[in-house]
């Protein structure tokens, strides 16, 4: 069948149509992606900046040569807890906030899972979420984020241990 120059016009006008819909979408999708990126970026920029500011810090008061893990604490104060190696590649810490920097060697205290088996040892069927150096009432500490399930489902507790000793400091309990 012949087909008119009227219809030809319409289905290529209907393909141009198409085109435009699919390039205005892709321009719009990806408009919208650069802008979360940047938001994104522009909330972050100021933690980033002073995860590098404390990495620096610790790096020349811990004398440290390799930083291997950096966790931020956000309890009484902001802290930045930075754990790397020395030039005699012994393991040390260093606490870093605003007023203070506090370094200590890791053998002058307990390690993570130390800490976790502490916890593990006082409640046994617990689900471990998160350990973290931390800084709580004036006491360097590891703080252990945990769940038990509950006849009502889960609860969230946060233990803190105490770093130089493993002793307890206190526990919070989250939700009911």
């Amino acid at each position: 069948m012949v087909r008119s120059r009227l219809e030809e016009w319409r289905e290529e006008h209907h393909r141009k149509k198409v085109r435009l819909t699919i390039i205005a979408s892709v321009t719009a999708f990806l408009l919208v992606v650069f802008l979360l990126i940047r938001w994104y970026v522009s909330i972050h920029d100021a933690f980033w900046d002073e995860r590098s500011m404390a990495v620096k810090e610790a790096v020349y008061a811990a004398q440290l040569v390799d930083v291997l893990e950096v966790d931020s604490f956000n309890g009484e104060s902001v802290w930045f807890v930075i754990y790397g190696v020395d030039e005699t590649g012994a393991g040390r810490y260093a606490w870093v906030s605003e007023e203070e920097t506090i370094v200590r060697d890791s053998r002058d205290g307990i390690s993570r899972e130390e800490a976790e088996r502490i916890v593990r040892e006082r409640y046994p069927d617990i689900t471990i979420i998160r350990t973290t150096p931390a800084v709580w009432r004036q006491e360097l500490c590891y703080e252990i984020y945990y769940k038990v399930k509950g006849p009502d489902g889960d609860i969230s507790y946060y233990d803190y241990i105490r770093f130089e000793d493993g002793r307890w400091i206190e526990t919070l309990r989250l939700g009911k």
